[in-house]
């Protein structure tokens, strides 16, 4: 098989178009296995609107590609509530949901009480985990700010 990026023969647009055969391909396999459930379908969609902006920044690095790589973005943005969807839409191999409906949950309360009480433990765990990083990030900037001073007084007093 012939390189996909990196052939020095080849111009931007030539990779590109490579790199978007093999990225169409390995996609219509993925479709073929997902046949008749409709979220890994969706979600293959995705990934491979995800392998084309990686494609995209990585063989092509300009202005105008990344903004079209930013429009992809967005265009993949649109598909997450269709993922979220396609379970209710297309009644496939999925049961509907569960917990968060119109008509209030309908899994058994011995598995519901559980459930909420870790998802808000797990989130709460983010939120000091996300604090406790914050907080070695201040305290590292200001060992970098005083090493840096020290080394300005250094070179004042050398003067």
């Amino acid at each position: 098989m012939e390189p996909i990026v990196g052939d020095g023969q080849m111009n931007a647009g030539a990779r590109v178009a490579r790199l978007w055969e093999h990225l169409v391909a390995l996609l219509q396999v993925r479709l073929r296995q997902a046949q008749g459930d409709a979220k890994a379908a969706a979600r293959d969609l995705v990934m491979g609107i995800v392998f084309a902006l990686v494609a995209l920044v990585l063989v092509l690095l300009t202005l105008p590609l990344l903004v079209t790589a930013a429009i992809l973005a967005l265009v993949g943005a649109i598909n997450i509530p269709i993922i979220k969807f396609s379970v209710d839409w297309w009644n496939t191999l999925h049961q509907p949901a569960s917990i968060i409906r119109l008509g209030g949950p309908t899994i058994d309360p011995s598995m519901l009480w559980p459930l909420l009480v870790m998802a808000s433990a797990f989130t709460l765990l983010f939120v000091l985990l996300h604090l406790i990083a914050m907080r070695a990030e201040i305290y590292r900037r200001r060992v970098r700010t005083l090493q840096l001073t020290q080394v300005e007084r250094a070179a004042l007093v050398e003067a």
